[in-house]
């Protein structure tokens, strides 16, 4: 006999959040537009805290600041009571791992509480939320599906409530859109956080065609964002630089390697 599936809350909105979003179809969670893969191997526990109170991932001072504050304060209670408790009959290092587990708890409550209902944290009033970049092109430049001719464009993540995972890029006044694209998350490990200036990445292209951007970083940050391009035109890029291309098929996503090979996530 099949089992009986529950439909009791089928369609029934529990709650609505800019911290976090859930991608059913392909079995992905993020936060504040980032796959929690992507932070749990390149982002520390401190890191994604801040991510979720501030709307975004922290700057080097920003994060120097927050681990001397958690440095400098006291255990919750809870916590000395849970070590008092078992300081006679636990194992030190079993005494460290719960505790541990429990001030963690403690924080991400603290932290999610506080990024619910505080306004002065909601991403959209924040233009580094928004990555706001003011870029200068004195050539064309490709981009997904489109040519940008040489001048001054706005860069800027396309809704900070939902994902990160699309850039708008308009005129420098905001007021003539040029497109909305998507892109995937990627990592510049060895980037100096200090860096204060906006880093744009280009891929080659075949002689006579303009250059395609390829990853984009915000100032002090080393997770930025790559350009998901159209298959073909990932292909030919891919092609031109003897490596792999984000790129997408229809609803698929994935990568393009340098023999044309797409392969979906």
């Amino acid at each position: 006999m099949a089992a009986k599936k529950s439909v009791q809350l089928s369609g029934i909105v529990v709650a609505e959040s800019a911290i976090s979003s859930i991608d059913p179809d392909k079995g992905v969670l993020m936060y504040r537009g980032y796959d929690i893969a992507e932070l749990a191997e390149h982002s520390t526990y401190e890191e994604t805290a801040l991510l979720l109170l501030d709307g975004e991932l922290p700057s080097s001072e920003r994060l120097a600041a927050f681990e001397s504050e958690l440095a400098e304060s006291d255990l919750p209670a809870a916590t000395e009571d849970l070590i008092d408790r078992s300081a006679t009959d636990a194992a030190p290092m079993d005494i460290r791992i719960t505790g541990d587990q429990l001030m963690r708890q403690c924080v991400l409550i603290t932290t999610l509480i506080i990024a619910s209902v505080a306004p002065g944290v909601r991403a959209q009033d924040s233009a580094a939320v928004k990555r706001l970049t003011i870029l200068t092109f004195a050539e064309p430049v490709q981009l997904p599906g489109k040519t940008l001719p040489a001048g001054k464009y706005r860069f800027e993540i396309a809704n900070t409530e939902t994902t990160s995972n699309a850039v708008k890029v308009s005129s420098e006044n905001g007021e003539t859109a040029y497109g909305i694209f998507l892109t995937t998350p990627s990592t510049l490990p060895q980037r100096d956080l200090k860096d204060q200036d906006t880093l744009l990445m280009f891929a080659e292209r075949p002689a006579g065609q303009p250059q395609a951007a390829r990853e984009w970083f915000y100032p002090g940050r080393s997770i930025g964002v790559e350009f998901v391009y159209p298959k073909d035109q990932a292909a030919t890029i891919a092609k031109a630089n003897k490596t792999s291309v984000a790129a997408s098929d229809g609803d698929k996503t994935g990568r393009v390697d340098e023999t044309g090979i797409f392969e979906a996530k």
